[in-house]
């Protein structure tokens, strides 16, 4: 199976829309979001997604980082969000880990 690492908004519809495509022709999908909100749009499926820091949960997409509750995560996503020391060693390692066919933004 072939393996997408798209790094996109991950609380797009847009961005759910086209991993859907790549996921119903059997593509393994994995979402870094490009800029970390710590949010999902809710129409992604089976899908994983590599949060640095997040608070809401899909049963339907894995989903690795840190899970914080939303008063903590206003405050870790601004640190995050504003800060590419921490957001660029974050997509080193995931594509470290997941070895991707595909990398596309």
């Amino acid at each position: 199976m072939p393996t997408l690492l798209y790094v996109a908004h991950a609380d797009s519809i847009h961005t759910a829309r086209s991993a859907a495509i790549f996921v119903d022709r059997g593509w393994d999908v994995h979402i870094v979001p490009s800029i970390e909100y710590g949010y999902l749009h809710p129409a992604f499926r089976n899908v994983t997604v590599h949060h640095v820091t997040y608070t809401t949960k899909n049963p339907d997409v894995t989903t690795h980082g840190i899970y914080l509750p939303t008063p903590i995560m206003r405050v870790a996503n601004a640190l995050v969000r504003h800060c590419p020391q921490i957001s660029i060693p974050h997509l080193v390692q995931v594509i470290d880990r997941v070895h991707p066919d595909i990398i596309h933004q």
